[in-house]
């Protein structure tokens, strides 16, 4: 641990929506990771002041944009947390309110290279010293118009590139993230409504709704074979992210139907996870209000 105050970093500057970050900045540590000609940009920042055994540490998965981004933003805001958000490619600078004692770490993960997850997790080891996941949500997903089709009409590979994503990454972070966790800790699955089996069908996501199965099927096993774990699938709502709104204009509605903002959703499925319980939520399907889902 040394000390770095923030007139001995002048390379930051307000474009990077960190300056605000520094006011408590005696003791902190930072960790730059790239560096160009004179100046160097920060894509990763790391404030220590205690270690990581003395903080909360949450990962989410798919925190370029949507409900991933919303969640970090929530878990960042709270006091003496390590967030760590998993970006695809290069992730947009972000501005947001940091808790006290609180930092992000951004870290790259492709959830369809079946060695990506395990090389995230190795990182955030070697690199920012992370021996332990207190919660891990898994929320990286895909939905695209190619999926939005009559069972006869879709695309093989539309249906291959979504059980990837949407299954097989759900399993790839899990086995990733195992080796962190320890008794009582939680693992979300972030699921949808769209994965439920005994609805009516309203709308063409055979693709999309059948990873979600697969999902929260993977929830329910892990729930059982994990009892000292905390582990259940969570649904967001029909939120106004970019998925959301691709659904509405499928159905020929506009973006006002869909009501629930990512903000909402955010702050609600925050409440859920940090409220439950292995006796009174894990093995279950929820809903971001708190109510109970459906298979």
């Amino acid at each position: 641990m040394y000390a770095v105050v923030a007139d001995e970093i002048p390379y930051l500057t307000p474009s990077f929506g960190l300056l605000s970050l520094l006011s408590d900045a005696s003791f902190y540590k930072f960790i730059s990771d790239q560096a160009s000609g004179d100046q160097q940009s920060i894509q990763s920042v790391i404030m220590v002041s205690v270690l990581p055994e003395d903080k909360t540490v949450v990962i989410i998965s798919g925190t370029n944009k949507g409900i991933g981004l919303g969640l970090l933003h929530k878990y960042a805001a709270l006091p003496d947390h390590i967030v760590i958000g998993t970006v695809l490619g290069q992730a947009d600078e972000i501005e947001c309110i940091i808790g006290t004692g609180s930092s992000i770490i951004r870290v790259e993960m492709d959830v369809t290279d079946v060695e990506g997850p395990k090389r995230a997790i190795k990182e955030l080891q070697s690199r920012y010293g992370i021996t332990k996941l207190d919660i891990a949500i898994s929320n990286a997903a895909i939905l695209t118009s190619q999926a939005m089709a009559r069972i006869e009409d879709i695309d093989p590979q539309a249906f291959e590139d979504h059980w990837r994503v949407n299954v097989k990454g759900n399993l790839l972070f899990f086995q990733a993230c195992r080796p962190l966790l320890r008794a009582g800790s939680k693992f979300v699955f972030i699921s949808s409504g769209a994965g439920v089996l005994d609805r009516v069908p309203d709308r063409q996501n055979v693709c999309y709704g059948i990873t979600k199965i697969g999902a929260t099927y993977l929830a329910r096993y892990a729930h059982f074979e994990h009892p000292e774990l905390i582990i259940f699938p969570l649904w967001p709502g029909w939120v106004r992210t970019d998925m959301g709104k691709l659904t509405a204009k499928h159905l020929g509605l506009d973006d006002g139907t869909v009501t629930v903002s990512v903000d909402e959703s955010a702050a609600g499925l925050q409440n859920v996870i940090n409220n439950a319980t292995r006796e009174t939520h894990s093995g279950y399907v929820w809903n971001y209000d708190g109510t109970p889902g459906k298979w």
